[in-house]
């Protein structure tokens, strides 16, 4: 239990960390080049992972090959949407929005695959939602939303498709076979568009920014496989309940090194968000 506690705080450290650099280099790389980043990095280091691990590299079936591209989209653009909206944004509103895709999936689950919600995750639905309305403005300025925002409930709708495909992908592969797959086909569709937009890959983008976009993408990688990792320990409510706080650290950090200013209703509201996550998950 120590372990997947560890486990647990690593990737809630991870992520909210990520956040935080993600929405710093949001406003000097585009989003695409971001992802290319990101993706390159990160099929370096789920590669490696692979490599040393029992697992091997299998030839997919055609359900299994339309599971992981449902997932690969999914991913590939709910990010690409919360680089964009934190370009703009606030992180301490984006990020808690934007990760606020399991209600996503959770409804997803209930109107395709027919699965129930116990009256704790009814409740932590409705919790969420009403966090989620209310985080996305200033209550002193309501009239003015962001677009940010938007990009950030896209995002949200996009990444509740990511992990419905994630859920289906993995009951028949190795969770570590499942991320390699999925960043070789975002690679491959970010590079694309790259390619067709006529686009550079990295030449223009300062050093630092290529430096903190390799920093960014080791740490988000540090915190999957330790989320993974956890969930293969047989823990998903601890991993789950504790990963939903990242948004607390990111708005923190966010607000202490990256000047984000929030009102106390929005903070309360996010304290409220990461307490329906929590109620969905267990």
């Amino acid at each position: 239990m120590e372990f997947v506690l560890v486990l647990s705080i690593t990737a809630l450290v991870c992520f909210g960390i990520g956040d935080t650099i993600g929405s710093y280099l949001s406003k000097h790389v585009s989003a695409p080049r971001l992802m290319f980043i990101d993706t390159l990095v990160g099929i370096v280091l789920y590669n490696a992972v692979v490599f040393f691990s029992p697992t091997t590299w299998v030839v997919l079936s055609l359900v299994e090959s339309f599971y992981l591209l449902g997932l690969s989209l999914g991913t590939l653009l709910g990010t690409i949407c919360l680089f964009k909206g934190l370009s703009t944004g606030k992180a301490g509103v984006v990020v808690p929005i934007a990760n606020s895709y399991a209600v996503t999936s959770v409804l997803l689950g209930i109107f395709i695959l027919g699965e129930t919600l116990t009256l704790l995750q009814f409740i932590g639905v409705g919790i969420a939602l009403i966090g989620l309305f209310f985080v996305s403005f200033d209550i002193r300025d309501i009239k003015n939303i962001d677009t940010s925002v938007l990009y950030g409930f896209a995002a949200l709708i996009l990444w509740g498709l990511m992990t419905f495909f994630a859920d289906l992908s993995t009951q028949t592969l190795h969770p570590f076979i499942v991320v390699a797959y999925n960043n070789i086909l975002m690679l491959l569709f970010v590079g694309s568009y790259l390619l067709f937009t006529r686009q550079t890959f990295l030449a223009g983008i300062q050093r630092k920014h290529i430096a903190w976009g390799m920093a960014m993408s080791t740490i988000f990688a540090i915190g999957f496989l330790c989320f993974v990792s956890g969930f293969a320990l047989g823990s998903l409510s601890i991993v789950s309940v504790i990963g939903a706080a990242s948004p607390i650290i990111t708005a923190v950090l966010a607000h202490r090194y990256l000047g984000d200013k929030l009102s106390l209703f929005q903070y309360l509201m996010i304290f409220l968000v990461v307490v329906g996550i929590m109620l969905l998950v267990v």
